[in-house]
């Protein structure tokens, strides 16, 4: 028969990657979606429809799989939807361990996220620096701290086969529904900003991400987790960078965070550019590059032998990839 594995989230950006390293790896696929299956068309798997907050759904998708990889999650740069990327998060995470529980699912790797750890409490996060336990943080960050603390307690408790992975802002091609990092360069070459912010983040490729998941899937590492982190950049150097390979002027000056984040000036005038689009650049969104702890993965280099592809080359493929796919047109 051979392993079947099940992932949710299968139509984000992970998720797509995801679902064609695993075929490309000889495992039989389910792609759990939601709604859209933008990027999944042809792609030659066992496709099915769950909501997370719908447990029978979950149920019902679960049944002759051996392995899940729990990847879907609600992200958001504004606090207005704080209340549903609690529910889907949170609530979400639950109801497919009840489903686990229910099925014959042997092995759970999920998705956190390296904001689940209390990046304002520690200089360098590594797989054992605490989690957030309440405070004044983003929505999303509370939610996947405390989706993590529940996926530790259901190992435990249960005895589970698990594994934790905590990505850092992940970018490259196959940005089908394109990502918060996808949206900006998109805008960014057609001239939508006049100015930056200034802060920056780590950022890794999606291949790298889904290459090194699908290790966990082929070997047992039970109840280890694992960062999957690439390079650090600021805001200016990933826009140089995809000007250089892009061949196009980006602007010069960058606002301080501090100047952005006052009066909501910033949040007004970007949405005015964006014609009422969801913004990029909001409180919440410029509160994640105000990052300046030092990740340490050298854990996942040990165990995984992990090594990231160049930020160079992964702003080459994804931008040949939006070119080829008409996301830079017009």
């Amino acid at each position: 028969m051979g392993v079947v594995v099940a992932v949710t989230g299968a139509s984000g950006h992970v998720g797509v990657n995801l679902v064609a390293k695993l075929l490309e790896s000889g495992f039989k696929v389910r792609a759990l979606v939601h709604k859209s299956m933008l990027g999944l068309d042809g792609i030659g798997c066992e496709i099915a429809r769950i909501d997370v907050l719908n447990k029978k759904s979950l149920v019902d998708a679960l049944k002759g799989v051996d392995i899940v990889i729990h990847t879907a999650a609600t992200i958001t740069v504004t606090k207005s939807k704080g209340e549903y990327v609690k529910k889907v998060n949170v609530e979400g995470t639950k109801n497919l361990l009840e489903a686990i529980r229910k099925t014959h699912v042997e092995k759970l790797i999920y998705f956190s996220s390296i904001h689940a750890f209390d990046y304002k409490n520690y200089d360098v996060i590594t797989e054992s620096t605490g989690l957030i336990e309440g405070g004044n943080y983003p929505d999303y960050d509370k939610s996947k701290a405390e989706a993590t603390k529940i996926v530790r307690n259901f190992q435990r408790g249960h005895d589970f086969d698990v594994n934790i992975v905590y990505p850092t802002a992940i970018i490259g091609p196959a940005d089908w529904r394109p990502s918060f990092i996808g949206r900006f360069l998109i805008s960014l070459y057609k001239g939508h900003f006049p100015a930056l912010v200034k802060g920056g983040f780590d950022w890794v490729d999606v291949r790298d991400v889904v290459e090194y998941t699908v290790k966990l899937v082929e070997r047992d590492y039970n109840g280890q987790e694992f960062i999957f982190s690439g390079e650090f950049l600021s805001v200016k150097e990933l826009a140089q960078l995809w000007g250089d390979v892009s061949n196009i002027k980006v602007p010069r000056f960058c606002f301080p965070i501090t100047f952005a984040e006052i009066g909501g000036f910033f949040n007004e005038f970007w949405h005015s550019v964006f014609n009422g689009k969801e913004l990029i650049f909001t409180r919440e969104s410029l509160k994640a590059l105000k990052w300046k702890n030092r990740i340490d993965n050298s854990k996942t280099k040990e165990i995984l032998r992990y090594k990231h592809t160049p930020i160079r080359k992964t702003i080459e493929d994804l931008f040949k990839w939006f070119k080829d796919k008409g996301f830079l047109n017009g």
